[in-house]
């Protein structure tokens, strides 16, 4: 699941895979028994990740924009960045109680 996100996430914009995404997805993870609140975060992740990283990336013509930087350029200082957020995902799916932990108190 999480790959075929981060790939909408690349050319789609994250409220409209929201939407279009969420009530086909839901019924498979609520069958899975995957806690709804983890995958939305998870999905949420993976389309910022999604948005910063090209061919469509939004977020990188923005700042391509308001910088006035090349989009060759920017991707490259961008790596980082997405390489962490890539890292927390990954333990986001491996321990899914960093996700669930604040919902327990309440």
């Amino acid at each position: 699941f999480v790959i075929f996100f981060l790939v909408v996430g690349m050319f789609l914009e994250g409220l409209a895979a929201i939407i279009i995404l969420m009530p086909v997805f839901l019924p498979f993870i609520n069958e899975l028994g995957i806690d709804p609140i983890h995958f939305g975060v998870v999905f949420v992740i993976a389309m910022c990740i999604g948005l910063m990283t090209p061919p469509v990336g939004v977020c990188l013509f923005v700042i391509s924009r308001i910088g006035s930087i090349g989009i060759e350029k920017l991707s490259l200082h961008v790596l980082p960045y997405c390489l962490m957020m890539l890292f927390m995902l990954t333990l986001l799916i491996i321990f899914p109680a960093l996700s669930l932990f604040l919902t327990r108190f309440v």
